[in-house]
Order: structure tokens, then C-alpha cells, then sequence
């Protein structure tokens, strides 16, 4: 996240007590990492519903080229990227992220 001071201390003790569940790590490092654009290669273009990919500019867990690159290969994709915003933007910007949404379903 971008700005965790958003966040109500209850929340950051929570996202913090799941990171110390007993594999937790294992679990995140094997979901995320084994995949990347690779695994997702076979997926993706079959996907024909319009998407939406919301990014955070200031993301410093996944590459905007990721997201980039998912949107381009999706076949009605599309990527929005939130300023101002890290890894979580529907927690450092929930009204954008809402916003956002909305105005994707309405085209």
C-alpha cells in the first residue's frame, strides 16, 4: 500500500497477523511468482468479456509492465493506473477503484 496511514489500525493488525499464518509466505512466493505473464499466456486471450485491470503507479510488488502487457494480450482489456496509488488501490484509493468499476460496466 501507498499510504497504510489510510487504513484503520485494526486493518493493518489484521493484514499483518495473516502474514504469519504457517505458510504463508510459501503460499504468496508460489502463486505469484511461479506464474507472471508466462502462465497466464494460454488464459488470457481466451477471455472475452471486457476487463478492467486497475494498477498502482507507485506498485512496488508487480511491474506496471505486467499489467501492461495482460491488458494489451486480453482481447477487450483494458488497464487503468491510479496515481498515487501502490499494490492495494482499492485500499489506497477506494473511491477511485469504486469509480472506476462503475464506469466499466456502464460501457
Amino acid at each position: 500500500m501507498a499510504h497504510s496511514h489510510r487504513l484503520p489500525r485494526g486493518r493493518i493488525d489484521d493484514l499483518f497477523d495473516q502474514t504469519q499464518t504457517p505458510g504463508f509466505l510459501d503460499g504468496i512466493g508460489h502463486g505469484y511468482m511461479q506464474t507472471g505473464i508466462e502462465g497466464l499466456q494460454g488464459d488470457v486471450p481466451h477471455v472475452r468479456p471486457p476487463t478492467l485491470i486497475l494498477w498502482g503507479s507507485d506498485d512496488r510488488t508487480l511491474a506496471i509492465e505486467l499489467g501492461q502487457e495482460i491488458a494489451t494480450r486480453l482481447p477487450n482489456g483494458k488497464i487503468r493506473v491510479i496515481t498515487d496509488s501502490g499494490h492495494s488501490v482499492q485500499l489506497d484509493h477506494t473511491d477511485l477503484a469504486s469509480a472506476s468499476i462503475e464506469e466499466a460496466f456502464q460501457e
